[in-house]
């Protein structure tokens, strides 16, 4: 296999970046011209809602789901597709759960909270470990994208690194939050006309949409109910609800830089309602991809591309996309370009925006509360601000070089946020949602959540049964006179599984391994958050038996928690700490900007 995109393409490509780095350049030098780190990282709070609600859409997409997931639908169906109804669920939950308790206590980072209602030790120790699951999460949203240019071009994964890199930390630290944001936009816009483009090729190839879900079902790979309740079969129907609770609520509530883009809006209102419109787009883009994948799969049924029986040798499933791109569409001058430039736009919109999120999060949690206000009235925060985002985009740029080994972008990332994140959302659903939580019994609850949750995922890497994908075929490639590898409905036994092709496959595996090794990944998430959430509240519970602790300040409990917890006896206390809260902080951001 030997594709190259056309001058055309590249030039396609290269305006994408410019014009990206030029939205940087222009919110430098216009308005305030980041002068104060308020607006530097906040964007000064006057933000609309357009911009944020494109801009919340943009950074939950990457270059992994834009060519993870309709590789994952490609290679084992739709059954996990139920979970994006939970995109809705958890723009409800964040508008309304715990958005009013940011915006009570005037949150410039999600850690401040923690450490108002349990303590520093507690919004230390959580902000430095969601830092460190961003820099092991980030590289491999930039690794994919890369994946699709040295899958498709001769352009080598290296300079891929270094381009996406230099992109994204050049406009955000130019411009900051605004140009992060509106940057979004416009990187949303080339995802679309990627996923759009691909979309209407590949349905006309394959016959029409009617022709790929009928070929799909009899394939086996168009699932939505299945029922089965076997936890190491890889989706069913529970496992994708399961899944449906990180996809679309944990990883927008405990995510800074989904909550920072609401921070920027100053009305609580007004950012509920970006939340809300945010979801729309959202699950669209998500059938859009899934969509891509079952199309694929009807295309290349008989002609499966990851086999070296059929000739073209890809190497991973993650490549199925960006081989479609230049084998099919090279004859469009251009269209490729914008294609594998909305891929890079994925990745480039994630990283920018997690690299003014964590640059925030060295401020404001590590920086400024440890050292003396004589001290603080010294530095230039705003410089070092912008100085931080280009170090974190330098490391970050750095650090996909190491991971040029991993197959199945999706399911890893699926994997690492889970592991980490899922204790973490236990932690602020029991701050918010109940009075008895203590800080020693949420990190009593974190360290159960944590020890469990990275013992299945190290597991069931080293031990577990190996994934493999359904109703696969090499009869159909040019030239080819082989025997079928995998035929439909075809029982096939391998040394630790067996499994049905045309429908999902069940783990059998052999008595030697654990049991937890062999669950679905999906359920690694919902472990770690059931699995803190009791023990937490136990040992929370227990301790405030021995140890008397102070009531809970109204304002730290999420507005629908009164529905079962007694406190309207303390709602003018609530309004006395509210008031004195915000002039204080008026006062902090008045005294910043005279700097």
């Amino acid at each position: 296999m030997d594709f190259t995109l056309g001058p055309w393409d590249y030039v396609i490509i290269v305006v994408i970046m410019l014009i990206s780095v030029s939205i940087g350049l222009f919110f430098r030098f216009t308005g305030s011209r980041q002068k104060s780190t308020d607006d530097f990282l906040m964007a000064g709070r006057n933000m609309t809602r357009f911009p944020v609600v494109f801009s919340l859409v943009a950074t939950k997409l990457s270059g992994v789901l834009l060519i993870g997931e309709p590789a994952d639908t490609f290679l084992f169906g739709t059954q996990r597709c139920v979970a994006l109804v939970f995109v809705f669920v958890g723009s409800l939950v964040a508008a309304y759960v715990f958005l009013p308790v940011f915006y009570a206590v005037q949150a410039q980072t999600i850690y401040v909270y923690l450490e108002m209602r349990f303590g520093k030790q507690t919004r230390h120790f959580i902000s430095i470990v969601c830092f460190i699951q961003m820099l092991l999460y980030l590289p491999v949203t930039l690794y994919a994208p890369a994946l699709a240019l040295d899958a498709t071009t001769k352009l080598d994964l290296n300079t891929c690194f270094i381009l996406m890199g230099v992109v994204s930390t050049s406009f955000s630290a130019l411009g900051g939050m605004k140009a992060v944001m509106w940057a979004d936009v416009f990187q949303l816009l080339c995802m679309f006309s990627c996923l759009l483009a691909v979309l209407a090729f590949s349905i006309q190839e394959a016959g029409g949409l009617g022709n790929v879900y009928g070929i799909a079902y009899e394939a086996g790979r168009l699932e939505f109910f299945n029922f089965d309740f076997d936890p190491t079969v890889r989706y069913t129907f529970w496992s994708s609800l399961a899944f449906g609770l990180q996809f679309g609520v944990m990883s927008i509530c405990v995510n800074q830089s989904e909550m920072q883009r609401a921070f920027a809006i100053k009305k609580l209102e007004n950012a509920q309602s970006a939340f809300l419109w945010s979801s729309v787009p959202s699950f669209l883009i998500s059938v859009l991809t899934n969509t891509i994948g079952l199309v694929m799969f009807v295309i290349f049924r008989n002609c499966n591309p990851l086999s070296e029986k059929s000739g073209i040798g890809l190497g991973k499933g993650d490549q199925i996309v960006p081989y479609y791109i230049v084998s099919r569409m090279a004859g469009y001058p251009g269209l490729s370009g914008l294609c594998v430039g909305g891929i890079l736009c994925g990745s480039i919109s994630t990283m920018s925006s997690a690299v003014n999120a964590m640059s925030t999060v060295v401020i404001d949690d590590f920086l400024k509360p440890n050292v003396s206000e004589k001290t603080a009235s010294k530095i230039n925060f705003t410089f070092l601000a912008k100085l931080l985002v280009v170090g974190i985009g330098f490391v970050i740029t750095c650090l996909p070089f190491l991971i040029s080994f991993i197959k199945g972008v999706y399911e890893i990332t699926t994997v690492l946020n889970a592991t980490i994140l899922a204790p973490v959302f236990s932690i602020y659903l029991l701050g918010m949602l109940t009075s008895t939580a203590n800080q020693e019994g949420i990190f009593i609850g974190l360290a159960c959540g944590f020890a469990l949750t990275s013992w299945i995922s190290v597991g069931s890497k080293m031990f577990g049964a190996p994934n493999r994908p359904t109703s696969l075929s090499t009869v159909g490639c040019p030239n080819s006179n082989l025997t079928s590898a995998f035929t439909f409905n075809e029982t096939i036994t391998y040394p630790s599984r067996n499994y049905t092709m045309g429908g999902f496959e069940k783990v059998s595996s052999p008595s030697t391994t654990f049991p937890l090794y062999n669950l679905s990944y999906l359920w690694i998430g919902f472990i770690g958050i059931t699995t803190t959430l009791i023990t937490g509240y136990l040992a929370s519970f227990i301790i405030s038996r021995f140890k008397k602790s102070s009531s809970v300040d109204p304002i730290l409990l999420s507005p629908v928690s009164r529905l079962w917890i007694e406190h309207k006896d303390k709602i003018r206390e609530q309004s006395l700490k509210q008031k004195t809260h915000d002039e204080k902080v008026q006062t902090e951001v008045t005294e910043e900007s005279s700097l």
